[in-house]
């Protein structure tokens, strides 16, 4: 199972890996439980991008 499924890959039929992504429900729990792990530092949150 481990091989087969990993980080949101799963192999197909013929060994190769292809992106599945996780569930968007999954995601957003996943961030519900801990919202401090995904915030930006404070220096980074107030710079404005300068090339677009």
């Amino acid at each position: 199972m481990v091989t087969r499924y990993n980080d949101g890959y799963v192999k197909d039929a013929d060994g190769r890996p292809r992106e599945q992504g996780y569930p968007e429900g999954w995601l957003r729990r996943v961030v519900e439980q801990r919202p401090q792990q995904y915030l930006l530092p404070e220096d980074v949150r107030r710079e404005e991008p300068t090339d677009y």
